[in-house]
């Protein structure tokens, strides 16, 4: 998997060659959106899910963090430091980014600055 930011700073993960038919696409479908993203991301990926509450955000879209730009503190709280990058999917009611992936081999997420 590729993973790379473009020049609006948005989060492009694309498919490398032969890489679709490694991946259990089925079981990428089962469970929490946020989760089955970062399992086809690999490990170690370099994120990680960001709860919409650490950040003030009102969606149930998987938002993204590079590991470097949170925390957690002693008692179990996701804080994301100021002024870093987090990616989102807008569209994640109407549109299975997963299968955006699986069908297109490249799938986008929303940059914005926090």
């Amino acid at each position: 998997m590729r993973i790379d930011e473009n020049d609006k700073g948005d989060l492009v993960l694309t498919l490398e060659e032969n890489e679709s038919s490694r991946i259990d696409w089925q079981g990428a479908r089962a469970g929490d959106l946020g989760v089955r993203i970062l399992e086809i991301m690999g490990d170690p990926s370099g994120f990680a899910l960001v709860p919409p509450e650490a950040i003030g955000a009102l969606t149930d879209s998987p938002i993204l963090v590079r590991n470097d730009d949170y925390t957690v503190e002693d008692n179990g709280t996701f804080k994301v430091y100021e002024n870093v990058r987090v990616w989102w999917f807008p569209s994640y009611q109407i549109e299975d980014p997963i299968e955006t992936l699986r069908e297109k081999g490249t799938v986008t997420f929303e940059g914005v600055v926090i």
